[in-house]
């Protein structure tokens, strides 16, 4: 029983570090936070980022590219040829977290819109446009708002 109770206090003893590395923190460990807004770039709320946007200054060859962002937290894009859905969520900071869901392949040259949404960590305005930057503060791309025309009424299901 003995032998039992110091194996037991010496595999805490040895995981105990492990735990207390596991902070409540916003970063996942070992990733730095990301670059802050350049200058120029404002915070954005989440209420302002909820609807239609497109790439500014492109014209995709296969039709028209978009993100469409939902209050629920849903989010889809499409290239003009490939729709990508799945979830985001925005803190105080302009912070963005984005999980991808599943994406069709089809082949075509257009812009990498969900590509772009799926590497953003930090989001900014500039007054009217969107920008994506990604951790290092690099701009992936800059969006304009369009007219809403709903796409998704519920979005992926929430995870439980």
């Amino acid at each position: 029983m003995r032998r039992q109770r110091t194996t037991v206090i010496g595999i805490a003893l040895a995981l105990a570090p492990l735990v207390a590395g596991c902070g409540t923190g916003t970063q996942a460990a070992g990733r730095p936070a990301p670059a802050p807004l350049p200058d120029g770039l404002h915070q954005v709320a989440t209420s302002a980022m909820v609807g239609r946007w497109t790439p500014s200054g492109s014209t995709p060859s296969g039709g028209p590219a978009f993100l469409q962002l939902a209050a629920n937290g849903a989010w889809q894009s499409s290239d003009g040829c490939n729709t990508t859905t799945g979830r985001w969520t925005i803190d105080q900071d302009s912070r963005v977290q984005v999980t991808a869901g599943p994406s069709t392949e089809i082949g075509c040259a257009n812009v990498d819109i969900g590509g772009w949404w799926a590497r953003t960590a930090r989001v900014g305005t500039d007054g009217a446009d969107l920008v994506l930057l990604d951790r290092a503060g690099v701009v992936l791309a800059t969006l304009s708002r369009t007219p809403d025309r709903m796409l998704m009424t519920h979005g992926p299901a929430a995870p439980r």
